[in-house]
């Protein structure tokens, strides 16, 4: 699992760096906006797309706070980078970061 957060949590950020196919940082200073897009594993949610930030552009390093997640399970996820050009390119490339939202604990 890349990122683990509990059911109803929207802290801490989810943190990543974005990067080339050689594994180097991938420069963002051209990019027009970062989102991340994020699904149920298995299949039972339309996409969401939430807006990111970009901590170090030169170094990849992106962040986001997460919707509320009302429900737990596994969530696939892929940073969508926009350029200026109207082009855009995902991250991973020909992969997925996962997100487990654990279930609340009952008081």
């Amino acid at each position: 699992m890349d990122f683990e957060i509990g059911q109803g949590d929207t802290q801490p950020p989810y943190c990543d760096r974005l990067r080339n196919p050689n594994k180097t940082p991938f420069d963002l200073s051209l990019a027009s906006n970062v989102k991340l897009k994020m699904w149920r594993a298995d299949g039972g949610d339309r996409p969401v797309l939430v807006a990111a930030t970009v901590v170090d552009a030169r170094a990849g390093a992106v962040q986001v706070n997460l919707p509320v997640t009302t429900c737990e399970g596994v969530y696939l996820a892929q940073w969508v980078v926009a350029f200026p050009s109207a082009g855009q390119q995902t991250f991973p490339r020909g992969d997925y970061r996962r997100i487990s939202v654990t279930p609340s604990r009952k008081t």
